[in-house]
């Protein structure tokens, strides 16, 4: 919940600082590279705007990230109202998930990767 909390946190202060932000990606930090994932950020603000086309575009990280953001938070609001403990509707669901979208996951993030790369 802390990571959620966290991300949620650093795209409301990306839209706050209006793209003057401090980079946070090791990768430019220490290479002056930038990393594979390069562009989720600005691609999650895109969304945040309603530029989805634009968004996915730029990083479809971006759009797996804030649709898993949402289905999390549902399942945590799920838990609140039937009064179990928080996380448990999620950890099932991904107990039961996890054969097909580890590698669903684990593709789409290579394909990312190689595009970003060559871009």
């Amino acid at each position: 919940m802390s990571f959620i909390a966290s991300g949620a946190l650093w795209l409301l202060y990306a839209v706050l600082c209006d793209g003057d932000c401090v980079s946070v990606c090791p990768s430019r930090l220490l290479f002056s590279l930038p990393c594979p994932g390069c562009g989720t950020t600005r691609a999650a603000l895109l969304l945040v705007a309603g530029k989805v086309r634009a968004g996915v575009v730029m990083n479809p990280n971006a759009l797996l990230l804030m649709l898993f953001s949402l289905a999390y938070m549902m399942m945590l609001v799920a838990d609140k109202a039937k009064g179990t403990p928080l996380g448990v509707t999620f950890d099932k669901t991904m107990s039961r998930a996890r054969i097909v979208l580890i590698p669903l996951l684990v593709l789409l993030e290579a394909v990312v990767w190689i595009k970003n790369i060559l871009m």
